[in-house]
């Protein structure tokens, strides 16, 4: 059965093995960052050399639609002395974007006449608003310009009209069927083929236009941060766009985030992409998130780091309670799912709660979807009425396909990738299987598997060069993703960290890149010098005390699994009737775990987790659910392999719990599935000339084959020895163990020598 948990991309045939490699040669690069270029896209030597020249020039901003209209009108505003009034939004990108427009407009010599206003997200949502219009009025104000909103407020720009105001929508976000009638719309959605510029890559572009070459560094940092934060495709200007933003940021030209920086004890010299979208972003996200945005913008726009500490102080208290308050609110939606659903999910799923904090709903569904690899929606209900986030995933177009059902919210906005919506109290269970109807075939495919990883190897292959060359790759994010790999490999030394020993540290034998896995801490008594182990990893940098190092950052510990200790085993069949939480270990592709549905198993796993599931049977030749200390039976319903796996499944029991084994169980099935299963030498050998012949190998062969870098569709001879294969290795002694095993009785296993190598795998 393929690896639907961490699939691992191949080239499709002979023909992309020929292409992939002669791209590699013509680009000079290893094969390792080839594939990871081929996969992104990047194809060419040409397209290659583009990439890692980082050219720091942005396309013409008068590409965009009413760019020149929008700058005609500004002009007559400072030829006329005329007061300016920045509109923006309440998220990361909102509050970016507001702070490049007023700065970029100061810079234009207008810093006497224009202010800002940011709506409150509960009191007033999103989007410019009819009070706001009028507020404006009132203050005589001549002019309004929206940054990252407004191509959803018709009746505000209406009434802009009818007041006098002059309008001037900047925004990123899908077009309503009725768009509003402003002085200019300039939205890169009206384009024949958008640019997907953020709401803060948009008001740059206004400001180059402005000041042309004279645009201040300052815009590119700010901007850099709401692009990174607003998940757009980091590809074409927006790439750009961040590289140019990102050496802004490490020569501490922007006091505000020179200040959060500091206060996560982060060196802003270093700072990087995934800084700006998990540490920058989030704390900017968070005052908008809990009630007020300007304190957001006031730490972009202050004058000096004095002034920006304290604000930042003040942001890093609001993010803890930001944090608190999302963690309670995913846990009560995955309660809710629990409960909630029993079978299989839906294509689409809709989660709702009362009360839940508008603030932070966004987050949860982005949490969620991550997860369950579907689309998810997270609705708060106050009284009859609730708001709701949306959050996407690739090959479907969210806010087009939740508009097939408008009818269903009173208020609906957002872009490809996220929406959000207002609507009346209604079935979420409903609203859930009328949004998985005409769900396309190109997204149900990712329900099936998670992320796709870009390579699988020893992890002494990625050596100098390779570290090298995936530097010289950077930014990564959403759309040109930091390269999840698979490594194999012999564990040197092991450790771990933190005040608590809460985090797992090892290397690998001949590999001297620490690989570290937060939160992992638990697992270091499993591994030894000697151990074989498989981890799915990203590359990155760790900066301290002036220092820049590689390190790998462990996503999954994919082997070895947890051990317990078999004096729990009762040699004979479990009673008839069993109370409390069992787990039930056959040999049935028709058992609950694993699901073909990534997300199922998942609420498969949180459902037993929180009560709601009681009895699991579990395929013994697929991955366990990691219900460690879960089970108070673990009941045999086929013979086990060997001592290794019973260690293996002992780690499921509960402090009080006990193992059932029939000794008289047959071995004929465990025997026919241990045979398929290891690959010997001679075996592997007729795979490889079958595969020559233009025979698919069996699934663990082709894992061994790619692990060793071998494509028997490539006319590159390359010997290797198969003892550079961590699967391999782990294969054999998974089949010692078992053969070790085979001549005892299974009541006499309990006996046999506990240094058995086959205790450190499974």
């Amino acid at each position: 059965m393929k690896n639907l948990q961490y699939p691992v991309w191949t080239a499709r045939d002979a023909r992309e093995v020929e292409l992939l490699a002669r791209f590699s040669r013509e680009c000079e690069i290893s094969a390792v960052t080839a594939q990871v270029l081929w996969r992104r896209g990047v194809k060419t030597r040409e397209h290659y050399l583009a990439l890692i020249r980082q050219s720091d020039t942005l396309s013409s901003p008068f590409e965009l639609p009413d760019m020149d209209v929008l700058i005609k009108h500004l002009h007559e505003a400072k030829r006329l002395r005329q007061k300016i009034r920045v509109y923006g939004d309440y998220d990361a990108d909102g509050v970016t974007a507001t702070a490049v427009m007023v700065h970029g407009l100061a810079a234009w010599g207008m810093s006497d006449l224009v202010d800002y206003y940011i709506p409150n997200r509960f009191d007033e949502g999103y989007g410019l608003n009819v009070e706001a219009v009028g507020q404006a009025a009132t203050e005589q104000i001549p002019w309004l310009i929206t940054v990252d909103c407004g191509s959803s407020s018709p009746e505000a720009a209406e009434m802009a009209r009818q007041l006098g105001i002059g309008l001037l929508i900047t925004d990123h976000h899908g077009l309503p069927l009725q768009l509003p009638q402003a002085m200019a719309l300039v939205n890169p959605e009206r384009m024949s083929k958008p640019n997907r510029l953020s709401g803060a890559g948009v008001a740059l572009q206004v400001i180059r236009a402005l000041l042309e070459e004279n645009t201040p560094d300052w815009c590119y940092g700010v901007a850099a941060i709401g692009t990174v934060a607003d998940v757009v495709p980091l590809t074409g200007d927006n790439r750009t766009l961040v590289q140019k933003g990102l050496g802004v940021l490490r020569r501490g030209l922007v006091s505000g985030v020179n200040a959060l920086m500091g206060a996560e004890s982060r060196d802003v010299t270093a700072v990087n992409a995934e800084d700006l979208g998990f540490l920058v972003g989030p704390q900017l996200n968070a005052a908008g998130r809990m009630g007020d945005a300007d304190l957001a913008v006031q730490i972009l726009l202050s004058s000096g780091d004095h002034e920006a500490a304290a604000s930042a102080a003040q942001l890093q208290s609001i993010n803890h309670a930001r944090r608190q308050l999302e963690h309670d609110i995913t846990d009560r939606a995955w309660d809710w799912l629990a409960h909630t659903w029993t079978g299989q999910l839906p294509p689409f799923v809709v989660v709702a709660g009362e009360n839940w904090h508008h603030g932070v709903i966004g987050i949860t569904a982005s949490r969620l979807k991550e997860t369950l690899r579907r689309p998810v929606a997270v609705i708060g209900w106050e009284s009859d009425k609730g708001k709701g986030s949306a959050r996407g995933i690739d090959g479907l177009h969210l806010l087009h396909h939740m508009r097939r059902h408008a009818d269903r919210f009173s208020k609906l906005g957002g872009h490809q990738g996220a929406a959000g919506f207002s609507l009346l109290r209604q079935d979420p269970v409903v609203l859930s299987n009328l949004l998985s109807e005409d769900f396309p075939t190109s997204a149900l495919k990712q329900l099936r598997q998670g992320p796709t990883l870009d390579w699988e190897g020893p992890a002494t292959r990625i050596d100098k060069r390779v570290v090298a060359e995936l530097s010289r790759l950077e930014p990564f994010g959403h759309g040109f993703e930091r390269p999840r790999l698979m490594l194999n490999g012999v564990v040197s030394d092991v450790w771990t960290m933190g005040k608590e020993n809460q985090h797992l540290a090892l290397t690998f034998q001949d590999h001297d890149i620490k690989a570290v896995a937060f939160g992992r801490g638990d697992m270091a008594g499993i591994f030894s010098s000697m151990t074989g182990t498989r981890v799915v990893a990203k590359l990155a940098w760790n900066s301290f005390r002036g220092r820049t190092r590689p390190q790998w950052l462990v996503d999954d510990i994919v082997t070895p699994w947890a051990l317990g200790s078999i004096d729990k085993v009762q040699w004979q069949p479990a009673p008839n009737f069993l109370t409390g939480r069992i787990i039930i270990m056959v040999s049935d592709t028709h058992a609950d775990w694993p699901s073909q549905w990534i997300g199922d198993n998942h609420l498969t796993w949180e459902r037993a987790k929180r009560g709601q599931l009681m009895r699991l049977s579990v395929d013994v030749w697929q991955p366990w659910p990691r219900l460690f200390g879960w089970a108070d039976h673990v009941v045999w319903d086929v013979h086990p392999p060997s001592r290794g796996w019973l260690s293996a499944a002992a780690a499921l029991l509960a402090p009080n719990g006990v193992m059932w084994v029939d000794p008289k169980a047959d071995r004929r099935t465990v025997e026919r599935h241990m045979v398929k299963m290891v690959p010997s030498r001679d075996r592997l050998a007729r795979h490889w000339r079958r595969w020559k012949q233009g025979v698919s190998p069996f699934m663990v062969g082709r894992a061994v084959f790619r692990e060793l870098g071998l494509d028997a569709r490539s006319d590159e001879s390359t010997k290797v020895s198969l003892d550079d294969s961590v699967q391999y290795c782990n294969a054999q002694i998974l089949w010692q163990d078992y053969q070790n095993c085979r001549p005892y009785p299974v009541t006499e296993w309990e006996n046999l020598s506990k240094a058995t190598v086959g205790d450190k795998v499974r």
